[in-house]
């Protein structure tokens, strides 16, 4: 177990960080490599298919990592304070109560599939393979709700490197899986979905054999295994919130696609491609907002406001200078990065995708920055903020999606989604002074 209630503010936050943005790339790697091998192997149809497939899964992924976000903000804050007996209580809370939701959740996705991809105007060629992807994904959720929880609870004790060991054995295990399903067995889009849920479940299984072999927290007696109601109601206090935000985000997504979709197959396809570009890029800046939470949030149940500014002035910094960076990159690295998913002869794609990537590589600054201000208000436990700024981020970049898209493409799209994260920091920078003057924290 590790404490950041005391030493350097820098140094607490870059070695937590560090495994934490790992484990976010290779996370995105399942969703890269799988693009990259539907794209070159199995066509484009089947590349649009699963890229109009990815909003709907992150609603659905999203909704339960938002519900493991208050988990993990509750044991960092109980584990601050150094409340072991209510943080026991906690965890098994957590786990039994993420459980039964996690199955709920994926039964009404299952359900809901085929409306929501004839909502989406999804054409008529690329329903079937969306539809597989999705149900196969869906039939797996409770081991990304398993995994992002033993994640929780090891974050919360300070611990950001083990379940990041665990995720590069998955993912080396997802790339091997894919070979074989897609190239040997020819399985297409359900060999995909398939590959995600097995590399997960085995992920899953090390975390547990870990855990209660190396922590005595996640040991349980029989009489142990309880749901808390007042832990079970401050749970979902924290997480509804940010599982009503994270759906907010890929509800928003599913609306643009549906203003991507009647732009035809290519910019379907360009538009897959910069979606999981745009993910893998932005996740090191998520990465390092999970660990500006962890940070606050221990420190915030310890009692010690001013590290908490200090906390999310060292995390922002950090993240602008990595945005600043791959700005860089994106901006002058687009074609290639665009022809790892497609052969030459999908050029019209390679070029589509490229004009969207020049213009969102201008806006990355912006959202790293929303990015360090959502891990400071999610740490102190004020989660309402953070829905609201993504919400009405969600809607200036929906409403200007179905203005622009029509006359300029995925040009517009890459235009509404900028626009719509310059309001993150702003409406949270008020926020901010507003905490700061009531917690006398402003002159200091």
């Amino acid at each position: 177990m590790h404490s950041m209630t005391e030493g350097n503010v820098y140094r607490h936050i870059i070695v937590f960080a560090i495994p934490i943005i790992i484990g976010n790339i290779f996370q995105q790697l399942y969703n890269v490599v799988d693009a990259v091998m539907v794209g070159r192997y199995v066509g484009e149809e089947a590349f649009a298919a699963i890229g109009i497939a990815s909003p709907i899964m992150g609603t659905a992924l999203f909704i339960m990592i938002g519900m493991c976000i208050g988990a993990s903000v509750l044991m960092a804050q109980l584990f601050g304070a150094n409340d072991i007996t209510e943080l026991k209580k906690e965890i098994s809370t957590a786990f039994i109560a993420g459980s039964f939701f996690s199955v709920i959740v994926s039964i009404v996705f299952i359900i809901m599939t085929n409306p929501v991809l004839r909502l989406l105007n999804t054409p008529d060629n690329l329903i079937h393979d969306s539809r597989v992807y999705l149900i196969t994904i869906f039939s797996g959720l409770i081991f990304t709700m398993l995994y992002n929880l033993f994640d929780a609870a090891f974050r919360s004790m300070g611990n950001s490197r083990i379940a990041l060991f665990f995720l590069i054995i998955a993912s080396i295990l997802h790339i091997i899986l894919d070979l074989v399903f897609i190239i040997i067995m020819d399985m297409g889009v359900f060999g995909v979905g398939l590959a995600t849920v097995i590399s997960q479940a085995i992920s899953v299984l090390m975390c547990a054999v870990y855990g209660i072999n190396t922590y005595p927290v996640l040991r349980f007696k029989k009489e142990e295994i309880i749901i808390d109601k007042n832990l079970l109601k401050k749970t979902a206090e924290f997480g509804w919130i940010a599982a009503l935000q994270q759906s907010c985000v890929y509800i928003g997504r599913m609306l643009v696609q549906s203003a991507v979709n009647p732009l035809g197959i290519s910019a379907i396809a360009a538009f897959s491609a910069v979606s999981r570009i745009d993910a893998f890029i932005l996740s090191p800046g998520e990465g390092a907002a999970n660990a500006i939470t962890t940070f606050i949030a221990q420190n915030e149940g310890a009692g010690k406001k001013d590290r908490t500014r200090n906390g999310l002035r060292a995390g922002a910094l950090l993240i602008l200078v990595y945005c600043f960076s791959i700005s860089l990159l994106v901006y002058f690295g687009a074609y290639p990065l665009m022809g790892l998913f497609v052969e030459k002869a999908g050029m019209s794609v390679i070029l589509e995708g490229v004009r969207y990537l020049h213009i969102m590589s201008l806006f990355y600054v912006l959202s790293g920055l929303g990015n360090a201000f959502q891990g400071f208000f999610r740490g102190i436990g004020k989660v309402g903020i953070t829905f609201f700024a993504t919400f009405i981020q969600i809607i200036v970049r929906v409403v200007l999606s179905y203005i622009l898209a029509p006359g300029i493409g995925l040009a517009g799209i890459a235009l509404a989604v900028g626009i719509g994260w310059m309001t993150l920091p702003f409406y949270q920078g008020i926020m901010y002074y507003r905490y700061l003057k009531k917690s006398n924290l402003l002159i200091k």
